[in-house]
């Protein structure tokens, strides 16, 4: 997965997938403006109306060949899901809308200004002009031959004057597959600037019984209802715990183990995966849109490809690193903390820093926002008695753990704990993680750290590597403040905890 020269070239495949589709489309559309007569039907009005779906890609084509004097047309493509209502200035003109679905992203990914991602994928409306009638003489007929290429015209009209009542007002049926925001953000691609824009579209409505969507554009290009592309990469708190399987989804799919991962983010409070040796599934948020998701265990690779193209992206790349200017952990430091977690996962729950006040010295909370360093807690799973209730509590304590780069080691990673007397030592470190915890660890969790499942930890290595959870872990600050004889906590940028959803419009982005 994370081989670059086969990223590469797995990119240039799709790019060229990409590319030869909006080829054909446009061959396909030039060709039937070319010859539009021949569709057209003797009873019909001077229009014709053609849509066509192969897969997950929809058209459709209205070429208007009589111009009208009407206030607007209703122009209804039933098969893509979509209505387009054009007014007068167009339909008293002899041209041709075509509206296109296309179930990924046309823009370019690299772009730094790039921060907005589409929701559902892209549709396409365009204003064609449709080439010169032939012309009929002693039974022979006389057609202007054109390129294979569309002439797009821009649209207000040319001698139109760019008001409200000209705005072409669309209608679409959004994929049923994905998380919408209650209010959506359409806007339109601009290859010029590349970044999707929002100037131009206006009155946006969203039913969310239905996922019908109405606005309003004076743009027809590509649209799309985008988000940031950033909105789920920040996670405000995560805890990894192993579990035993006895019944349930995982014990049906033949599974032999299980760690279960929470995350919470400024957008949902529960995240949950279960992370198994015969894939990873989605347990929360339990939601129509990610039903395929709730019920299959997938590979890490396809599970979190899945969630972001159904609007919920968790996995940060490089690009973004430089697009929204984050400041990530060194690559070393990353990579050795997901082996150490690894190692200790079957014996030992981990979390990261809640943001409590005073939770950790003022020290490690200023190395934990370095680059070279990281803190999160650990804490050994005790199996119950016998004929302990499943749902005791753990009493237990965490142990707080700080992993910092240190070039002169062989692993080029140290460790140290706030276990020891010595825990400001500097010499009081250790190259492995386990060998920190060695005295605090019992016989049991040592056991199961050396008998551990091999093919869960291989699933749990790619799902940490993709979600770069030690790099974009922002726990928020609670201070606690005295105000009028009583304590009052204030919580920053913290989610609803009565809900499993924040509302994204109330959310600054």
């Amino acid at each position: 997965l994370h081989r670059e020269p086969q990223l590469n070239r797995t990119a240039m495949y799709l790019h060229k997938l990409m590319t030869l589709t909006t080829e054909k489309l446009d061959a396909t559309t030039a060709h039937m403006l070319q010859y539009a007569d021949e569709f057209l039907d003797p009873t019909g009005k001077g229009e014709v109306r053609v849509a066509a779906a192969a897969g997950p890609i929809k058209v459709g084509l209205w070429m208007n060949l009589v111009p009208k004097g009407l206030r607007n047309k209703k122009i209804d493509f039933s098969e893509l899901g979509a209505t387009v209502d054009v007014p007068k200035p167009v339909v008293m003109q002899t041209l041709a809308v075509r509206v296109c679905y296309l179930p990924y992203d046309v823009a370019t990914q690299t772009a730094l200004q790039n921060v907005d991602a589409p929701l559902g994928g892209v549709f396409g409306l365009d204003l064609l002009k449709i080439p010169a009638a032939p012309k009929g003489a002693r039974g022979w007929t006389m057609r202007e031959l054109s390129t294979e290429t569309n002439v797009r015209l821009e649209y207000p009209l040319e001698g139109s004057v760019a008001t409200a009542s000209l705005a072409v007002k669309v209608t679409l049926l959004l994929p049923a597959d994905v998380l919408y925001p209650a209010n959506p953000r359409v806007a339109w691609w601009d290859p010029v600037t590349q970044s999707w824009l929002d100037d131009g579209i206006s009155e946006i409505l969203l039913v969310e019984e239905t996922n019908m969507l109405y606005f309003n554009t004076m743009k027809l290009t590509h649209l799309a209802v985008v988000q940031r592309r950033n909105v789920h990469h920040v996670k405000h708190f995560w805890t990894m715990k192993t579990t035993v399987i006895d019944d349930g989804s995982a014990f049906t799919a033949g599974a032999t183990a299980a760690v279960q991962l929470v995350l919470r983010n400024a957008m949902y409070n529960t995240i949950h995966f279960e992370v198994t040796d015969v894939g990873v599934r989605l347990v929360a948020p339990a939601v129509p849109a990610l039903a395929a998701l709730n019920a299959a265990y997938l590979s890490p690779e396809e599970l979190l490809t899945r969630l972001g193209t159904a609007g919920m992206d968790l996995t940060p790349t490089e690009v973004d690193d430089k697009r929204f200017d984050v400041v990530p952990k060194l690559a070393v430091l990353e990579k050795q903390l997901i082996a150490q977690v690894l190692g200790l996962v079957a014996a030992f729950e981990m979390k990261s820093l809640s943001g409590d006040e005073d939770e950790v010295s003022p020290q490690w909370e200023r190395w934990s926002d370095s680059p070279r360093y990281a803190v999160f807690c650990v804490k050994e799973v005790v199996w119950p008695w016998l004929n302990q209730a499943d749902d005791v509590d753990d009493v237990g304590e965490f142990i707080h753990v700080l992993a910092e780069v240190d070039e002169e080691t062989a692993a080029e990673v140290k460790f140290r704990t706030n276990a020891t007397l010595s825990v400001n030592n500097p010499f009081d470190t250790y190259v492995h993680l386990r060998h920190a915890l060695a005295t605090l660890s019992t016989p049991d969790a040592k056991d199961r750290m050396d008998n551990s499942n091999l093919l869960l930890e291989v699933n749990l290595q790619k799902f940490l590597a993709l979600l770069r959870l030690f790099s974009y872990t922002k726990p928020p600050k609670r201070r606690v403040v005295e105000a009028r004889g009583r304590m009052v906590t204030n919580k920053d940028q913290l989610p609803p905890a009565s809900a499993d959803a924040m509302d994204p419009a109330e959310m600054a982005t």
